[in-house]
């Protein structure tokens, strides 16, 4: 509405004196909507309902956002999995790294004549 008021009296409401912008729930929605887009033929539908947290219908409707609160909780409930696993794996690799790091600094601690550090 507020677009057809700028265009029918350009010179007293035109875009050069008025910015209309959506409020926080459209942006909200059109980001979710955007973001489904981008997951649209991506495993996310399949996992969803391969866990249990969805249906394939309840699933697909959170692709086209229909549910704000729901699909936003559901992109919550996916990053927040996302960075367990994330942290998980990162664990399991530093350990490994910090053995790797320590079996090729001892031979140096032999090589270099610190027996007592080599212990």
């Amino acid at each position: 509405m507020a677009k057809q008021i700028q265009w029918r009296w350009p010179t007293s409401y035109g875009e050069d004196r008025f910015i209309v912008m959506f409020g926080g729930l459209h942006i909200e929605m059109v980001s979710l909507k955007v973001i489904g887009d981008l997951l649209e033929g991506s495993s996310w539908l399949g996992a969803l309902v391969q866990a249990g947290v969805a249906t394939i219908g309840t699933a697909d409707s959170l692709l086209k956002a229909y549910h704000v609160a729901r699909t936003r909780r559901a992109h919550q409930v996916t990053a927040s999995s996302l960075y367990l696993l994330q942290q998980s794996a990162y664990r399991g690799y530093i350990f490994l790294l910090y053995i790797e790091t320590l079996s090729k600094i001892v031979p140096w601690f032999f090589a270099l004549d610190h027996t007592h550090h080599s212990r």
